[in-house]
């Protein structure tokens, strides 16, 4: 499967079948790869050890190696099911000597490589790994354009369909809105985010009894959150 990602979410194709943003840093796009690719599947990245997602960028000025460990841990404890650390090619033997060193074992998350080649491909052996990578970014100009594209392994993506929007919480979302332009007073605004903060409550306590991606539930609410402020 190909996944595409860029600073200018307008580069991404519009049936890309799945696409990775930022939650953080200059440019979170995360939010709005939620919001306008809602049948994709969507990888949210921290670019710090202090943030919370799906994978976590380690890179200079980002995240360290010696990082991983103790975001894996969070993000399991969040209920992420399989954590993803993003790094260049050159850089994962030393990721996965600080993840086994912490006795965590290569099974336990993804590798996600970047190795620009200009060739579809999965880094392994021939790459310099020791452990084949579940998905590689092997490109940052694809189409032409300043977009980065990477081939994703049958297993990097949880298997079904892809992420959604529940119809309950899409329509309390269009109700919030028609409710805001309405209504402009600060205390009507406040009266909203109080109603907003118990709807979405239910909604994270619906989504643990369920299985949705809980953390594309929380990123939507925090947008609508700010809204009110």
């Amino acid at each position: 499967m190909d996944m595409f990602d860029s600073t200018a979410v307008s580069l991404i194709p519009r049936d890309a079948p799945a696409v990775a943003g930022y939650v953080g840093g200059f440019w979170p796009t995360y939010p709005e790869l939620v919001k306008d690719w809602p049948h994709a599947h969507r990888l949210s990245i921290a670019i710090s050890a202090g943030e919370d997602a799906e994978c976590l960028d380690i890179e200079n000025g980002d995240a360290r190696s010696q990082d991983a460990p103790h975001w894996y841990r969070r993000q399991r404890d969040r209920g992420v099911p399989r954590p993803v650390l993003y790094a260049s090619v050159s850089q994962v033997p030393a990721i996965e000597h600080e993840m086994t060193r912490a006795g965590i074992p290569r099974s336990a998350y993804h590798v996600w490589s970047a190795h620009y080649t200009g060739h579809p491909h999965l880094c392994a052996r021939a790459c310099g790994l020791a452990h084949p990578a579940d998905a590689t970014q092997w490109t940052d100009r694809a189409l032409g354009r300043d977009l980065d594209q990477s081939l994703c392994s049958e297993a990097f993506f949880p298997a079904g369909p892809a992420n959604y929007v529940p119809a309950d919480e899409a329509r309390w979302e269009r109700e919030y809105d028609q409710l805001l332009a309405k209504h402009h007073r600060p205390v009507r605004r406040r009266v909203l985010r109080r109603v907003m903060t118990s709807r979405r409550k239910l909604i994270w306590r619906v989504a643990q009894q369920t299985g949705w991606d809980i953390l594309n539930r929380a990123a939507r609410y925090r947008q609508l959150l700010r809204r009110t402020e």
